[in-house]
């Protein structure tokens, strides 16, 4: 014997409720796609407002700008980059007062060498000069000074 079945019922109405299903399935992924782009935007201002900053300091350092401090705000490994920055700021900082301070006085005496002794004059005689005052310059040669 044979079986024929006939289903009288409309397709529509026999898909309707997977139908249903793909618009939930949808709008769940529509949902988790803007979670994620909320999320992404998160992470990466948090990861990119530390660095710029951290670029920012390296760019006043490498103007010579040693006073100012680096921001070290987290413990993680951007943390340890802006420590190592500090670190090195203040270690350049200490060379560069230290190599001043050679060039402008004598490691033996402590006394202003002779470049200082120029950079002294120029400043005196521009404020001199600044203010129409008069400016004179006393020079001593002594022989056999030790």
């Amino acid at each position: 014997p044979q079986t024929v079945a006939v289903l009288m019922r409309s397709l529509d109405e026999a898909t309707a409720p997977y139908r249903r299903l793909q618009w939930i399935l949808l709008a769940f992924t529509l949902v988790a796609i803007a979670v994620f782009a909320v999320v992404s935007v998160y992470t990466a201002r948090r990861i990119t407002t530390p660095l710029k900053t951290l670029a920012g300091s390296a760019r006043r350092l490498g103007q010579g700008d040693y006073e100012q401090a680096v921001p070290a705000r987290t413990d993680d490994e951007i943390g340890e980059l802006a420590q190592a920055f500090e670190t090195m700021r203040l270690a350049v900082r200490e060379r560069e007062g230290e190599v001043r301070r050679l060039a402008f006085e004598d490691g033996l005496t402590q006394l202003p060498n002779r470049e200082q002794f120029r950079a002294d004059l120029r400043a005196a005689i521009q404020h001199a000069q600044a203010r129409n005052e008069p400016c004179a310059v006393l020079m001593l040669d002594l022989d056999r000074f030790k």
